[in-house]
């Protein structure tokens, strides 16, 4: 995508949009702002959308926005009207870009940073606040089309295949060798359920980081790795207690 590269930094900063003794009665301006290019500034920008939850548990749920909305190319921000703000509330933020390449799901470089999502306070008395998105930590590669499909909450996956070495061993395994389930969900907790020989389902809970890498950053439990593909509905799981790698498709 040609504006990732002039993603320099990335901030988020609530504008007002008119006099001070108007702010009642107009509102603000959502703008992310682009760094400066060698050039000048950019003469287009990358469409933003986004939308702002007064709770994380809606945030991770896509439930209940207060504020949805693209910003404008030609400039890069957004109108919000004033009333739709409350002062002294936090309030939680996400937003991406159209093919989810630009995206405030990338990881951080803070410790324990993939629990939470974009918080901001909002206050009248000073409308200007922001993040920085620096970098890399603004774009992630595409893991966001992949693990959340685009814009969902969660994704399911299931087995169709097996590899050792190269080679399909997928007809010789029982079926409760072929049964693994795989749930990634938005606040980068993952689920994942196997089934010993006796048919048993035995799951474990993990945390993950949505990294621009191919393998998956897995940040707390013990499930091997996973590795996206070229295709975006087809991941691969390597079980830490299998001999074989499993080809996973979203349900």
């Amino acid at each position: 995508m040609k504006q990732v590269n002039s993603f320099l930094a990335l901030l988020l900063v609530l504008l007002s949009a008119c006099h001070s003794d108007e702010k009642e009665s107009s509102g603000y301006l959502l703008e992310f702002l682009h760094s400066p290019t060698v050039s000048g500034p950019p003469t287009s920008y990358t469409p933003i959308n986004f939308s702002i939850y007064k709770t994380q548990p809606d945030y991770f749920n896509n439930t209940n926005a207060v504020v949805t909305g693209k910003t404008d190319p030609s400039t890069g921000t957004y109108f919000i009207p004033a009333d739709k703000l409350e002062k002294g509330t936090l309030y939680a933020i996400d937003w991406y870009s159209d093919d989810y390449t630009i995206s405030n799901w990338a990881p951080t470089e803070k410790t324990g940073a993939y629990l939470t999502p974009s918080i901001f306070a909002y206050t009248d008395n000073d409308p200007t606040f922001g993040f920085p998105y620096i970098g890399n930590y603004a774009t992630d590669g595409g893991a966001r089309e992949v693990f959340l499909n685009g814009n969902d909450n969660e994704t399911h996956w299931t087995a169709i295949g097996a590899l050792r070495a190269g080679s399909s061993v997928w007809e010789s395994l029982t079926e409760n060798e072929k049964y693994i389930h795989l749930t990634l969900k938005k606040d980068k907790k993952g689920i994942y359920i196997e089934k010993d020989e006796s048919g048993q389902e035995n799951t474990t809970s993990f945390y993950f980081i949505p990294e621009k890498e191919t393998i998956m950053r897995i940040a707390e439990g013990d499930i091997g790795t996973i590795r996206r593909t070229e295709e975006t509905n087809i991941i691969i799981v390597a079980p830490a207690n299998r001999s074989y790698t499993y080809t996973l498709k979203r349900d």
